[in-house]
């Protein structure tokens, strides 16, 4: 990370957690998975939750007061100036468990959710078909948006438009219907840049998320591409606390 962006992450990641040091509003917030299995995974730590304590994390938020809505609806809700009790479910990667595991306790739950597909990976190992991404987008529960087409990382690509526009084309004739939002694959500071954000807008995307880590504020909600999002592996001490 050179030392502009190392500067930039570090003023974004205190003027997003000012208000929540200041103040003990019940802030909004987007909780990030990608695997989840009650087996473990060759996936990093961060990326890999159990199925156990995926339910244990859903049931943690529902005891706080949130109420689990869609990206849609969140983006409403902080457009009217709303920014307190909604919680956004959000996957990356369409990790071909999500469907085994994951989706099952969601839907049983009618909790709605976003999941992030790279869209020229789906078929390959360990990711979803092109088939249960057609089938997920059926529901109402689901938004399917994109994570580019071949995860790619946004401040290096060179062949950015086609990963974008092309991702957004490639899930609009799978789902049939409109693509919307974004992730950026890893998500930090230096995984983005000023360029990403203006393909986003004229390929017709209204949000972006990343990874740094904050509630949904008025200062971090500013920009509308780059929305913190909260890994739930944060939450796993609090579950081991809660257990003792």
């Amino acid at each position: 990370m050179n030392l502009k962006k190392r500067l930039l992450s570090r003023m974004l990641g205190a003027l997003y957690r000012i208000p929540e040091k200041g103040l003990s509003k019940n802030y909004s917030i987007i909780i990030m998975f990608h695997s989840v299995s009650p087996y473990e995974t060759a996936d990093a730590p961060s990326c890999y939750c159990s199925l156990d304590a995926f339910q244990q994390i859903l049931d943690h938020i529902k005891a706080q007061g949130y109420r689990f809505v869609s990206m849609d609806e969140c983006l409403r809700s902080l457009a009217n100036g709303n920014y307190t009790g909604q919680c956004v479910i959000s996957f990356d990667d369409a990790m071909d468990n999500f469907y085994q595991y994951a989706y099952p306790v969601l839907k049983a739950r009618n909790i709605p959710f976003i999941h992030y597909v790279p869209s020229a990976q789906l078929g390959s190992p360990r990711i979803m078909s092109r088939l249960k991404i057609a089938d997920l987008s059926a529901d109402a529960l689901c938004t399917i948006g994109s994570h580019t087409r071949n995860h790619v990382n946004c401040a290096q690509c060179m062949d950015l438009e086609a990963e974008l526009y092309g991702s957004k084309q490639e899930l609009e004739d799978l789902t049939g219907r409109e693509i919307k939002h974004f992730s950026y694959p890893w998500g930090t500071i230096d995984d983005i840049s000023w360029r990403t954000i203006q393909i986003l807008k004229r390929a017709g995307y209204v949000s972006a998320v990343g990874t740094l880590s904050s509630s949904l504020h008025f200062f971090s909600t500013m920009s509308r591409y780059y929305l913190p999002r909260i890994n739930a592996a944060a939450y796993l001490p609090l579950l081991n606390m809660g257990a003792r």
